[in-house]
Formats: C-alpha cells, sequence, structure tokens
C-alpha cells in the first residue's frame, strides 16, 4: 500500500509501501527456514523483548531443520565475555555471532 497523497520531497506521517505476496512471515519456524543457510546471522531488538524465550524457540526450530547453532549474548560479551570492559569495546567493530 502506498500512500499517493504526499509530494515528492515533503515528509509524510504515514507512509506507505508495497509488498510482494509472501514477503512477510510469522513465527520461529519461518524465521529458522529464512535463516538456516546462513552462516553467520546477527539478531538485534528491543531490550524488553523476553530474549530467553526467542533464543529458546528459535534454536529449537532450527535443531528440528538439523543447524547446530551457536549463540552469543551481547550483554554477556560486553560483560567480559570478549572485551574486559563495555568501555574498551566502543568504537569497536563488534562481531556477536559466529558459525560452528
Amino acid at each position: 500500500m502506498q500512500n499517493s497523497s504526499s509530494c515528492s520531497g515533503q515528509y509524510n506521517i504515514y507512509p506507505g509501501f508495497s509488498l510482494e505476496e509472501g514477503v512477510i512471515a510469522a513465527g520461529y519456524v519461518a524465521l529458522a527456514e529464512c535463516i538456516a543457510h546462513h552462516p553467520m546471522v546477527i539478531i538485534d531488538g528491543y531490550g524488553g523483548v523476553n530474549w530467553q524465550a526467542c533464543h529458546e524457540f528459535l534454536n529449537q526450530a532450527l535443531i528440528e531443520r538439523g543447524v547446530r547453532a551457536r549463540w552469543i549474548d551481547v550483554q554477556s560479551a560486553l560483560s567480559g565475555g570478549f572485551c574486559p570492559s563495555p568501555e574498551a569495546c566502543l568504537g569497536r567493530k563488534r562481531h556477536y555471532c559466529t558459525p560452528i
């Protein structure tokens, strides 16, 4: 859906974009199918998300597809897993996930 009432170059508070059929999927199974063949995936999002539940459900969906994932929690990485302190990591390129 595209909002045709906006003029080019003007801010549109109701933007809309056309999507092809089947571009958006829902659920951990669909996400696992999408990422299963990639050697590295970084998942980022809002801090208020229950990341432990996301990890458990997505990991199970990956296991069911024969994918063994290595998970790295960024919070752990910043508190000593990869860096001596969060301050030491600032400004460095960060890699959070690696293939097994």
